[in-house]
């Protein structure tokens, strides 16, 4: 995990990102702007578009429902927010069990599932649309309170306790500084500053991808995107 913290007091993402914005003092730059710009940067480092953690890797359980196809891809359902779906798995069992019968569902578009009538039985492939996760074939009471075992990319949560750090390796918490002044040079006004902020910011993630692609493996793997597209100009 990270080091930096909050904590006006010590050395921290607060006071570095303060000190790279030429030590204003304004009344610009309250702790809440700070924050929202180090969240909005660790946001976007962290979606698995931009670099893909190991650590934000997870694997969670849904229970099958008779006559249900649709599953919501949230905190409700899952116990945290997700960027994306990695794989989702067919258990013929009501636990996680080694001996279990499995399948690995394919990937399907939304646009695949609009245009056939659904047959029902053990689930087969599955699409990703919004927040909700859709499932074909359609369980039957046979398949009642069956698993399917999701493996996806955890979305951290933001930064806010002043003790709080990222849940990421340390090494990154420059790259999200860099990342926090392009954000706050950006909303400032400042476009020639956050230009080159935000090339220094994408350098760094390009340098760190070569440096640290041990940490995830099959990069070439197809990801299941949660919402909408997350480029927004970065």
């Amino acid at each position: 995990m990270g080091t930096l913290t909050l904590d006006n007091a010590t050395p921290s993402f607060r006071t570095e990102l303060v000190y790279m914005l030429g030590n204003r003092v304004d009344s610009g730059l309250t702790d809440a702007r700070l924050d929202r710009w180090i969240n909005m940067a660790y946001s976007h480092l962290t979606h698995p578009t931009v670099h893909r953690f190991h650590e934000l890797q997870h694997e969670s359980s849904i229970t099958l429902a008779t006559d249900d196809n649709e599953y919501g891809l949230d905190s409700t359902t899952l116990g945290y927010e997700i960027n994306g779906v990695i794989g989702v798995y067919y258990l013929d069992s009501t636990s996680v069990s080694n001996t279990a019968r499995k399948r690995k569902l394919s990937p399907r578009s939304i646009e695949w599932f609009d245009q056939r009538t659904l047959t029902t039985g053990e689930p087969s492939v599955y699409a990703v649309y919004g927040s909700n996760l859709y499932i074909s074939p359609v369980p039957t009471s046979t398949q009642n309170s069956d698993l399917l075992r999701l493996r996806t990319w955890r979305k951290p949560a933001d930064l806010s306790a002043i003790t709080d750090v990222t849940v990421i390796p340390s090494v990154w918490d420059q790259v999200i500084l860099m990342g926090a002044r392009y954000m706050a040079e950006l909303d400032l006004g400042y476009r020639e500053l956050a230009e080159m902020s935000k090339q220094n910011y994408a350098q760094m993630i390009n340098e760190f991808d070569d440096a640290f692609q041990f940490e995830s493996e099959d990069w070439q793997q197809e990801v299941q995107i949660v919402g909408e597209s997350y480029n927004q100009g970065y």
